[in-house]
């Protein structure tokens, strides 16, 4: 085989979709998409969409049936992966529990029961191609209500390293959820993690009204997260350069 056939026969293989289902930090595949100079991931992003919302065919975002509308075209053996977290731990766990007069550890265990629920679902449907990735930290520091989300956020009175331990918490759960399920969890928290127990500086966004992680600095870890183990693979190591 040529060479030329040979790199081209590596392209096609390799280039089996992965479907990511997230909230608007899913958007990050996109950048990736983009870095890897094909679309290896195919996204369907719902902004501010949330684990509790997995049970909840009537949310504002209706990310369920946005979710369900694509899923219901894709072959069973389909990979598939889920991101989504970060508005729970982030604003709505905590917001929840202040105007409802409910207990924070309540409606984190509500969160992911909710997502457990969806996907288990999902796994009795006949995925079992499922990977997990964790909910990326909190961002958005102490009194700040500069930026969109930060100003949506503001009436949450929990610091950022409550968020943070919260974020880290229901990692940790999710992994958990992954072991029972035999599905696969793709745990970022150590590369994201800085000083202080709380997201690393330099992951942050340039744009400071922003408070998704930085594009570039977040594709690379997420796909040098998602390949380590293949690195012999000759088109992931001819990519894996180009995060250097």
């Amino acid at each position: 085989m040529s060479r030329i056939l040979y790199s081209w026969f590596l392209r096609l293989t390799w280039s089996t979709k992965i479907y990511v289902f997230s909230d608007s930090h899913g958007k990050v595949f996109d950048h990736l998409n983009k870095k890897l100079g094909m679309r290896k991931f195919k996204t369907v992003v719902v902004e501010g969409a949330t684990a509790m919302g997995m049970v909840n065919p009537n949310s504002k975002t209706d990310a369920l049936g946005t979710y369900r509308k694509s899923l219901i075209r894709l072959p069973k053996s389909s990979e598939l992966l889920f991101l989504l977290g970060e508005v729970d731990t982030g604003f709505i766990i905590w917001y929840r529990a202040q105007v409802k007069s409910l207990t924070v550890t309540d409606q984190f265990e509500y969160s992911l029961t909710c997502y457990s629920r969806f996907i288990k679902e999902l796994v009795d449907e006949g995925f079992h191609n499922i990977t997990i990735m964790s909910a990326p930290l909190p961002t958005i520091g102490d009194n700040q209500t500069w930026g969109n989300v930060a100003n949506l956020r503001k009436e949450v009175k929990a610091t950022q390293l409550e968020r943070t331990d919260l974020t880290l918490n229901y990692n940790k759960r999710l992994k958990e959820m992954c072991e029972a399920l035999n599905l696969r969890f793709l745990d970022l928290d150590s590369e994201l993690l800085g000083s202080g127990q709380l997201v690393n500086k330099a992951l942050m966004n340039k744009n400071k009204s922003d408070h998704h992680l930085d594009n570039d600095a977040y594709s690379r870890i997420v796909f040098r997260s998602m390949y380590a183990g293949k690195k012999k693979d000759r088109m992931v190591k001819a990519l894996w350069a180009g995060f250097d």
